[in-house]
């Protein structure tokens, strides 16, 4: 089970209110139909039947977190909370194969939640540009790579893997290819060219682990 950093855990402290989440869920949807850039608070309250103010009460002001970042961290609880159930599940029993295990889920969890996978990776990127991006969403990306770095130390505990000191390249190395995947999965979201970048994920990342062996 992956140990939550102090950072990545104050995202995941922050909680939404039923509402919020109503206001999020179609944020999240009308982004995967016309694109993020193009949102506004006038458009997601016309959408949603509410005034502007309602939706300024819930995402303004000094005390709340703006609707992009809200979004973030809520795609990032929702993935968190999918992803450890279901290794979680499969941990203890003989489908469990390490790296291959989290990257099926991964690729699972990017089909079932599109809305949610796509934004994560449009403020992944987005964060490249932007410091306050890249502040706020290092707790996650922290999180990410301590998530890999456990499924490589659980593998080899099943003997799925040889013993060796885990370095941090390693770790940058498995995630960049699962980056790489991933978009390349989402610029063509099909069932098809999901799981052709699924196999490039996992053969890529075999390849890595077991050219340590």
């Amino acid at each position: 089970m992956t140990t939550l950093s102090p950072e990545a855990q104050s995202v995941n402290n922050v909680s939404f209110t039923s509402k919020q989440i109503d206001i999020l869920e179609a944020y999240l949807e009308l982004g995967l139909k016309q694109g993020v850039a193009g949102i506004t608070l006038q458009k997601m309250a016309t959408i949603l039947k509410l005034s502007l103010g309602t939706i300024h009460y819930h995402f303004g002001g000094k005390k709340n977190h703006g609707l992009l970042d809200s979004a973030l961290i809520y795609v990032s609880q929702e993935s968190f909370k999918y992803v450890s159930f279901s290794i979680e599940q499969k941990e203890s029993t003989s489908s469990f194969n390490g790296m291959n295990t989290y990257i099926n889920t991964l690729f699972d969890w990017a089909q079932i939640k599109q809305h949610h996978s796509l934004f994560w990776i449009y403020y992944f990127y987005l964060s490249t540009y932007d410091e306050k991006s890249r502040r706020f969403n290092q707790a996650y990306l922290d999180l990410v790579h301590q998530r890999i770095r456990a499924m490589i130390m659980m593998g080899q505990k099943k003997g799925l893997y040889p013993k060796f000191t885990i370095k941090q390249s390693l770790v940058d190395q498995l995630f960049a290819q699962l980056m790489g995947s991933l978009l390349l999965a989402s610029h063509d979201p099909t069932k098809e060219n999901f799981a052709r970048q699924e196999k490039v994920a996992i053969e890529g990342c075999d390849k890595m682990i077991k050219a340590l062996s």
